[in-house]
C-alpha cells in the first residue's frame, strides 16, 4: 500500500487493478482483498462474498423480471449500447 500525508494525519492508499469496465460500470480489485465498483461518482467498496451476494440476487432479480435473455448475454458479454433498455 502507498502512504499519503495530509497534514498531521498518514492515510494508506490501496493499489487498484482494473479487472473489467463498461459504459456504466468499472470494476477494481484492490491489493487489500475489496472490490471497488465504480458507477459514475458513487463507489461501493465489497469484500469478496459480499460481491457473490450481490451477483447471485441480482441474477435471481433478472429471471423473477422476466428479463429476455438477449438483455442477460449482452450484460454477460458486456455489450455496450444496452443502457436504459428494459
Amino acid at each position: 500500500m502507498k502512504r499519503h500525508t495530509h497534514g498531521n494525519i498518514t492515510v494508506e492508499a490501496c493499489r487498484l487493478v482494473r479487472l473489467a469496465e463498461s459504459d456504466l460500470v468499472t470494476v477494481d480489485c484492490c491489493d487489500c482483498g475489496t472490490f471497488n465498483l465504480h458507477f459514475g461518482p458513487m463507489t461501493m467498496r465489497v469484500r469478496p462474498e459480499q460481491l457473490k451476494a450481490i451477483l447471485f440476487t441480482l441474477g435471481r432479480a433478472l429471471a423473477a423480471a422476466d428479463v429476455p435473455s438477449e438483455h442477460v448475454a449482452a450484460v454477460h458479454s458486456g455489450a455496450s449500447g444496452s443502457r436504459g433498455q428494459a
